[in-house]
């Protein structure tokens, strides 16, 4: 049993395969959850390169049934939760508020804001439940080692 247990939105690739990468090399159990189920995969394989204790969850912020199914996978493998890194995140479209679509800033939105807040809610009655150590957003400075 790894000594502690991580969920990580967005971990397929960037900051949150960085943050996923550090926790399997400290020999703690990973879950990543992305979208992009290529790019998952293929993370899942090098983090268990570093550690078996590390898997992939296909997951979509946007959808608060892709976070309780990676919330009740990680609960299956380990029955723990002790850190959440609501790292998924897009920059969005970017250009003058005239121009940028109502549509695009709902989509940046929904994802950068309410999926942290989906994520939030998911997990918080678990991490309290269990006493784990709390979410971290991806505004927020990573977690010591």
């Amino acid at each position: 049993m790894p000594e502690k247990v991580v969920f990580i939105t967005g971990g397929a690739g960037g900051l949150g395969y960085a943050v996923a990468e550090q926790f399997a090399r400290a020999g703690h159990g990973v879950c990543i959850g992305d979208i992009d189920e290529a790019r998952g995969s293929e993370a899942e394989r090098d983090l268990q390169a570093i550690s078996t204790e590390a898997f992939f969850q296909s997951c979509d912020v946007t959808k608060a049934a892709d976070l309780e199914g990676a919330r009740d996978a990680v609960l299956e493998r380990w029955g723990r939760v002790d850190l959440v890194v609501n790292n998924a995140g897009i920059v969005g479209r970017i250009g003058p508020l005239e121009v940028v679509s109502e549509d695009d800033w709902k989509r940046t939105l929904d994802i950068n804001l309410m999926g942290v807040v989906r994520g939030c809610r998911t997990f918080i009655p678990v991490l309290k439940a269990g006493g784990g150590a709390g979410t971290w957003s991806m505004w927020h400075h990573p977690p010591p080692s």
